[in-house]
């Protein structure tokens, strides 16, 4: 009789050893010389290896890099069993990436049917429950709707609604992650554009900063300079001071390219940005990003960050071409002389992790905004600029724009 499969499972107990688990060792017999052997006592052993081996390979898969994609979302509930009962969950999950299993102990209807709450994809599970039609988890504090009628063993596993950082595919077709978002889309090359406001003698034309290809737009009385390294912020950066009289915009802008719904690509925009603190209490207005155009006042086919001359927060602006909408968030300024906040504009292609064409706001690496109301396959700019759309200025407003990037990738297919 040839011998019998045996797949490691990473819960059982094998006399004499316990549960595999956090922390916990196999136990296994070590008969003496003497001793009197059986298939039994010999493969019982082999159980408990295998069981502890399934425990590692299952606790310890790689999970992707990312950041959370909503304040209170999750995933679609899958479940694995029998029975018509339904689990949803709601509430804000924890910031960090779990993998809730719902198992349930004693089927039956809400209030009878009992569940224990695993984070870790059923590694191991919290105390018993009791079902009900809304209730706050004891494990892990979410909120649990539960519906219908349950089969013991059935199991309902869901996870943070996330967005997974930058990934490709190496020319062996594996799938590879870094959290700078550097990608590898064209044979292997990196994709990116930075300026670290770097120069060098000559001019590229009237309104022109020095060796490189940005160009600016000075209103009367402003000015754009290009600031060595200092104690307090070692790079380059380039340092406006709005105009002095009112109505007036100062702006430095990039040359155009593509911003379009690419399948399986992302475009992704890192800055530095700091307002000192006559800028915030003034009646400059700041913001940055894209744009199709070269006057974020007026242009409505826009994805950037701003900062309202009346306004204690920071905002995003998102257009299509034909509206624009302002969203307030609920980050001010850190204020002082050098770049002080970082900003991330993230625009997904339809075949992303997300399969939407959209774009995510982050400041200071915080979620805090997403629109799918993008302008298309436009030609836009990298846009910075001042306006004193309050008046002329007070306080000695000054905006310092540190080092700019942006990255291109290409994603592979995630599971998660």
């Amino acid at each position: 009789m040839p011998a019998t499969p045996y797949t490691g499972v990473p819960t059982n107990v094998q006399p004499p050893s316990s549960a595999p688990g956090p922390g916990v060792a196999p136990s296994g017999n070590i008969p003496a010389g003497t001793d009197q052997l059986s298939i039994e006592s010999i493969t019982q052993d082999m159980k408990v290896d295998k069981d502890f081996i399934a425990y590692v390979q299952k606790a310890a898969r790689w999970t992707n890099p990312h950041v959370q994609a909503a304040a209170s979302a999750f995933t679609a509930v899958t479940q694995t069993g029998g029975g018509s009962g339904t689990v949803t969950p709601s509430a804000s999950p924890s910031p960090l990436y779990y993998v809730w299993v719902i198992q349930i102990q004693t089927g039956g209807a809400v209030g009878t049917a009992t569940f224990k709450t695993s984070i870790d994809g059923g590694n191991t599970y919290g105390a018993l429950q009791t079902t009900a039609a809304s209730m706050t988890d004891a494990t892990t504090g979410i909120t649990l709707a539960f519906a219908s009628t349950f089969n013991a063993s059935t199991t309902y596993a869901f996870t943070n609604a996330i967005l997974p950082l930058a990934s490709w595919l190496n020319g062996a077709g594996n799938g590879r992650w870094l959290v700078d978002h550097n990608g590898f889309p064209m044979g292997g090359r990196i994709s990116e554009v930075s300026e670290e406001w770097d120069f060098s003698a000559g001019a590229l034309g009237a309104g022109a900063i020095a060796g490189t290809r940005w160009t600016t737009a000075l209103a009367a009385g402003s000015a754009v300079s290009l600031q060595s390294p200092t104690a307090n912020y070692n790079a380059r950066f380039a340092q406006f001071t709005p105009s002095s009289t009112g109505s007036l915009q100062t702006l430095l802008y990039s040359y155009p390219f593509f911003l379009a719904n690419t399948p399986a690509m992302s475009l992704r925009l890192d800055m530095e940005f700091g307002i000192s603190v006559g800028g915030a209490a003034t009646n400059v207005s700041w913001y940055w990003g894209f744009g199709a155009g070269t006057n974020p006042l007026a242009d409505n086919s826009i994805l950037a960050f701003y900062k309202d001359n009346v306004g204690t927060n920071y905002s995003v602006i998102t257009g299509t071409g034909i509206a624009r909408t302002l969203s307030l968030t609920s980050i001010a300024p850190t204020l002082g002389v050098y770049p002080t906040d970082r900003f991330t504009i993230e625009i997904q292609g339809s075949a992303s992790p997300l399969g939407a064409y959209q774009a995510f706001f982050y400041i200071n690496d915080a979620y805090v905004f997403n629109t799918s109301s993008l302008p298309g396959a436009t030609a836009m700019r990298f846009m910075f600029g001042s306006s004193n759309d309050g008046g002329a200025p007070s306080g000695s407003p000054v905006g310092s724009l540190g080092k700019v990037k942006m990255c291109w990738n290409r994603y592979a297919t995630i599971s998660l």
